[in-house]
């Protein structure tokens, strides 16, 4: 009875040894710190592309992602961009300045951070600064429409008739159809002394 019993407890205890030795072996190694950045990087961006689908229909669940998403990567520029931005549609401007700030600190290579950072400045007043960003934003992103309308917009308020200006608006007028944007910028070429079209 022993020798049967030491026949099937060897056997018995060599495979539960064999799996905890497997099983144990199938834990996964703590993550490299370069792993755990990439997966908080992917986790955040997730968590912003949701939240730019709830940005127009649900701000308060899009601003608990936004934020959701910063406390996992604080350096996601497109997070802190987009959570500005919404601010900046609120009119919290100092939390906007903060956000947007921020994100042109983290890559100062990125169109929209200075464009939104830019409407801050003109809905505070601050038209200089608010010029010094769509130039910015401009450089980085030369075709875009709107960062030249805000800029001319800006660069009127500030009296500038320069050459700069007018080839500005005479660029505009070209291509923008909307009919407040069309009266405006007519008007802006009158001033100017540009031909009426």
């Amino acid at each position: 009875m022993t020798k049967d019993f030491r026949r099937c407890a060897v056997p018995l205890c060599l495979g539960l040894l064999a799996a905890l030795v497997v099983a144990g072996g199938c834990r996964s190694k703590p993550l490299s710190p370069i792993e755990r950045v990439r997966l908080a990087r992917q986790e955040a961006e997730t968590l912003t592309g949701q939240a730019a689908t709830l940005r127009h229909t649900d701000d308060e669940k899009a601003e608990r992602l936004l934020l959701k998403a910063i406390r996992v990567d604080p350096a996601c520029i497109a997070a802190r961009n987009n959570l500005g931005a919404l601010y900046l549609d609120r009119g919290d401007l100092y939390r906007a300045a903060v956000e947007l700030e921020l994100a042109v600190s983290l890559d100062s290579q990125r169109a929209a951070p200075h464009h939104n950072l830019a409407l801050v400045f003109e809905q505070s007043g601050r038209y200089e600064a608010a010029a010094e960003e769509l130039e910015a934003a401009r450089r980085l992103d030369s075709g875009n429409t709107e960062i030249e309308k805000a800029l001319a917009r800006v660069w009127h308020r500030l009296g500038r008739s320069d050459e700069a200006m007018r080839s500005l608006v005479t660029k505009l007028r070209q291509t923008v159809h909307d009919p407040v944007w069309v009266a405006w910028l007519n008007e802006t070429a009158e001033s100017l002394g540009q031909p009426a079209p």
